[in-house]
C-alpha cells in the first residue's frame, strides 16, 4: 500500500481497512500522505502483524493509540515523518519491538522513560537523519 497518497487510517466508525487479513504480519504503508492514524486503524491485524512501515509519510505526532494494540509488532519504521516529540509511553503496548527507526525526525529529544518499555527486546535503534539528540532523563525533567 506504499506511494497512494493515502491521508488517514480510518478506524471502526469509518470502513475496517485490514478487517478479515488475519493472517497478516508485514505492512507497508510508506511514502503516503498519511497524517492520521485512527486508533483502532489496526484492529483487524492486531493480533498477527509484526512489522509496520510509515516512513515517509506526514505524521505529526507519533500515533500511540494505533500502535499500542499491535501487542506482536517487531518492526516498527516510522521515520521521515514529523514527529516533534515522542510521548513517554509511546511503546507502553509493545513489548516485543526488536527493531525502531526514527530517523529523519525532527525531535529535539528521544525520552528514556519512552524506550524504557523496550528493555528486554529492543535490539536495533536507528535515530540519523533530521534528529537532533538530546537524550532525555528523569532527572533533566
Amino acid at each position: 500500500m506504499s506511494q497512494n497518497t493515502l491521508r488517514e487510517l480510518p478506524g471502526t466508525e469509518g470502513e475496517n481497512t485490514f478487517e478479515e487479513l488475519d493472517s497478516l504480519t508485514a505492512l507497508n504503508l510508506e511514502r503516503n500522505l498519511i497524517q492520521t492514524l485512527h486508533a483502532d486503524a489496526f484492529i483487524g491485524v492486531r493480533k498477527t502483524l509484526t512489522s509496520l512501515s510509515l516512513l515517509n509519510n506526514l505524521l505529526p505526532d507519533f500515533p500511540t493509540a494505533a500502535v499500542s494494540s499491535l501487542k506482536e509488532l517487531r518492526v516498527l519504521d516510522i521515520g521521515f515523518n514529523l514527529l516533534t516529540e515522542l510521548p513517554l509511553d509511546a511503546f507502553k503496548g509493545n513489548p516485543s519491538i526488536t527493531l525502531l527507526a526514527l530517523d529523519g525526525n525532527p525531535l529535539a529529544t528521544i525520552p528514556f522513560e519512552a524506550l524504557s518499555h523496550l528493555n528486554g527486546t529492543l535490539r536495533g535503534l536507528s535515530l540519523g537523519g533530521r534528529l537532533s539528540i538530546g537524550y532525555a532523563t528523569e532527572t533533566s525533567k
